[in-house]
């Protein structure tokens, strides 16, 4: 399984989930919003959602698998560092 973390340079929710991400040992690649603009807008389209941090958990990186967006999926880290360690 893949895990990719959509973040933005300076968003401090987004550093809190790397570094837990990090410290459970749990790989992730991460996706600078501004340095992939087309691959967020599509992540927006799909999800009509424009909030960070957003994370993909999929086989691939084409949208087959599942999105978690922050305030639709989960309230606060604990609960997407849950929802990711039960999808991997």
């Amino acid at each position: 399984m893949k895990v990719i973390v959509y973040t933005l340079e300076g968003c401090q929710h987004c550093l809190d989930l790397k570094n837990r991400l990090n410290k459970l040992s749990i790989p992730y690649i991460e996706r600078e919003i501004s340095k992939n603009r087309s691959e967020w807008e599509s992540v927006v389209t799909q999800t009509k959602k424009d909030l960070l941090p957003s994370v993909y958990v999929g086989e691939d990186d084409v949208g087959n698998g599942v999105y978690y967006i922050p305030e639709r999926d989960f309230q606060d880290l604990d609960s997407v560092v849950e929802l990711i360690k039960n999808t991997i």
